[in-house]
């Protein structure tokens, strides 16, 4: 199962996606690239892409770069320099291996609801919460209280 929304509004996002994709604005590493552009982000059994659009996904285009970033190897959290709590980032892990060196993942959601609907969805997918980030950790510490609560 896919589960998109162009703003990830749908409150079911997380129940029983296989699949996670949406619309995020993607900061280019470097250079000419280093500004935002819009990409489609699919975050798939633990692996992160990122396509031109959503029709290149659905087509079974390869994602950009082939990139297949394991999100698992790598830090999640809002971006401590952004007031507007718009923009969040993926940081390696200094011990890990990403395969993609230093690189931090840099993306921007359209509202703060939205970006942190994509902070836990990347913290469900794998990545670790950032132990800088004392609110994401404690809320994620949170609703595993109350999942395991509704499972007894």
């Amino acid at each position: 199962d896919v589960v998109e929304d162009e703003y990830l509004e749908d409150e079911d996002y997380y129940d029983d996606a296989d699949v996670t994709a949406g619309w995020l604005k993607k900061k280019g590493d470097k250079g000419l690239t280093s500004g935002y552009k819009n990409r489609y982000v699919v975050l798939d059994s633990g692996f992160m892409c990122y396509y031109e659009n959503d029709e290149a996904y659905d087509a079974g285009v390869d994602p950009i770069k082939r990139n297949r970033i394991p999100v698992s190897k790598y830090y999640v959290r809002g971006d401590p320099k952004d007031s507007t709590r718009t923009t969040f980032n993926l940081e390696p892990i200094p011990e890990e291996d990403t395969g993609f060196g230093s690189r931090v993942w840099t993306f921007q959601a359209p509202t703060a609801d939205v970006t942190a609907h994509w902070i836990a969805v990347f913290a469900s997918g794998g990545a670790v919460p950032h132990p800088e980030d004392k609110a994401l950790v404690a809320s994620l510490a949170e609703q595993e209280t109350r999942d395991v609560e509704e499972e007894s």
